[in-house]
């Protein structure tokens, strides 16, 4: 195997160049191998317009346009475009029956309440991970979150700058509501020395695509989403969040 091993990230098409002097005058097999870790994901690597040269004279050249001059062996011709189905899920979620839990999470012997409400998820197929530390706001599923401001640490010792809060708390108020969004009733001062506070409770009772959803504050936590003009609107919700009537339009 001749030694010109490559890794990390290219983000976009680079020149690859190989001093293959060495090996003049020998019969040598010249190919392209791609090892990796067991759980790592991702598409590989690509590689194009193949050429080996000798000077001014070009022995071999390889566009990947026709029948290749390599065997496969594992790889495949590709158009370097890729199509896979994308869409949203909506469903409306309460602190009832088997979303009861919802309202009763626990916290170091406290409670913390995810609000009810319309949740929208938006589903990739392109991915089949949701590996957001990799490729934040992409990933096979992600939760839109209706709202994009941050709860934050608000520190005992009153003289800590405050920072952002775990993703635990973040995603308490994802849910599109006519309601207020619920405050955040923890107090983790005594464990933590730290508690989460959500500064920003309004009502978002409708989603609309041409809105940031990709959480610039947190990226890993936020979704990127294509825009075509959808809007999921909330038009009737029951006091006791037991049901609701919604608007699709575009």
């Amino acid at each position: 195997m001749v030694p010109h091993g490559i890794t990390g990230t290219s983000n976009g098409w680079v020149d690859g160049i190989f001093d293959l002097t060495a090996f003049k005058g020998k019969n040598v097999e010249v190919k392209f191998e791609y090892q990796t870790d067991t759980y790592s994901f991702g598409a590989g690597f690509y590689v194009d317009d193949i050429k080996l040269v000798d000077g001014a004279n070009l022995l071999l050249s390889d566009d990947a346009e026709g029948t290749s001059k390599f065997a496969m062996s594992g790889f495949k011709q590709d158009t370097g475009t890729i199509y896979a189905p994308h869409y949203y899920l909506v469903e409306w979620r309460n602190h009832h029956g088997v979303d009861k839990g919802l309202a009763n999470i626990g916290v170091m012997g406290q409670t913390l309440a995810y609000d009810p409400g319309m949740v929208v998820w938006y589903v990739d197929d392109y991915y089949s991970d949701n590996w957001r530390g990799v490729h934040p706001g992409e990933g096979y599923l992600g939760v839109i979150d209706a709202d994009q401001k941050s709860v934050l640490w608000r520190f005992a010792d009153g003289k800590t700058p405050s920072s952002l809060a775990s993703g635990r708390y973040q995603m308490h108020d994802a849910a599109f509501s006519k309601n207020k969004e619920a405050v955040i009733n923890i107090n983790t001062d005594a464990e933590l020395g730290r508690s989460p506070v959500d500064e920003y409770r309004f009502t978002e009772p409708s989603f609309d695509d041409s809105n940031n959803y990709s959480n610039v504050e947190i990226p890993t936590l936020g979704t990127n989403i294509p825009k075509y003009g959808l809007k999921i609107q909330i038009a009737n919700q029951a006091k006791d969040n037991s049901s609701a009537s919604i608007m699709i339009k575009k």
